[in-house]
């Protein structure tokens, strides 16, 4: 797979453990592990490993909201998905604005991320070069 994901969330946390890194593994996808989220240098991290999914908490978004020429940062970004937590419309306005992405919302109770790979042996995972 072509997918490199940034991989900012806690992996003590179902949704960066199964949801994200897992589901990454079972494709081919490559993880890039952020230790300690910063929004200048999560975004330096995006540019230098070529990121190309970005699966991250609301305070994410809300931080990158504010910060200038955003559409830059993420040119070669393909998929923004809010999870773990409600986003609040008001921060997803100005960030789906500046960055010319659809951010995308995924199961808002982290418990549900589990049900992603419930009852999906790996094997029946194929690499795709589709974001994940």
């Amino acid at each position: 797979s072509d997918d490199v994901v940034l991989l900012v969330l806690p992996l003590f946390h179902i949704y960066a453990l199964n949801a994200v890194l897992g589901l990454s593994v079972a494709v081919g996808a490559t993880c890039v592990l952020v230790p300690k989220f910063s929004p200048a240098s999560a975004l330096e991290t995006v540019a230098r490993y070529a990121v190309t999914n970005i699966p991250a908490a609301p305070p994410v978004f809300v931080a990158w909201a504010k910060v200038p020429d955003l559409d830059h940062q993420l040119a070669g970004v393909r998929t923004l998905v809010s999870g773990a937590a409600p986003l609040a419309p008001a921060p997803s306005r100005p960030l789906a604005k500046q960055a010319y992405h659809a951010l995308q919302m995924g199961a808002c109770a982290a418990e549900n991320a589990k049900r992603a790979l419930a009852g999906r042996r790996l094997r029946d995972f194929r690499p795709s070069a589709k974001p994940i």
